[in-house]
């Protein structure tokens, strides 16, 4: 295969974001908090400039695994900054056919949980516990039916 002999791409990190470099390591403060991940695996440079407001990728001689590899960091950066700054909401619907599921969300022993009941028919009563400082509940059956 061929090797391209430097591949580069930026991201602009947005006004009211902090984004601090320690090697591998990024962190990124916002208004919802801070988010700090390791990318030590890939195998890139990446160089922050506060003049410009830019975090840089870069590949020596990298094959085509590791020119994309540049891509999917920055996106994995581009995704925390969307995290300290708007954060995430997820919607989660229950599709049954046959045996439909029950699905409360309560308060036990100081952490919220998500019991599922009935699941595919068996009678075994799994428990999810929420983590973090993530926030779960069910919508309005007026507004949607079977969603978390």
């Amino acid at each position: 295969m061929v090797r391209q002999i430097q591949a580069e791409q930026s991201l602009t990190v947005p006004a009211g974001v902090e984004l601090t470099l320690n090697k591998a390591e990024v962190t990124v403060k916002g208004t919802r908090g801070t988010l700090t991940r390791d990318f030590g695996h890939a195998r890139l440079q990446m160089k922050y400039v506060e003049e410009t407001r830019e975090l840089k990728a870069k590949v020596w001689f990298g094959r085509s695994k590791a020119i994309s590899g540049i891509n999917a960091t920055l996106s994995h950066v581009k995704n925390m900054i969307t995290g300290v700054t708007q954060g995430f909401k997820y919607k989660m619907r229950f599709a049954y056919a046959h045996f439909p599921v029950g699905v409360t969300v309560e308060k036990r022993d100081g952490q919220n949980v998500v019991d599922i009941k009935n699941f595919l028919g068996e009678k075994y009563l799994r428990v999810v516990p929420i983590l973090g400082d993530c926030k779960a509940s069910r919508t309005d059956v007026s507004v949607q039916k079977d969603e978390l």
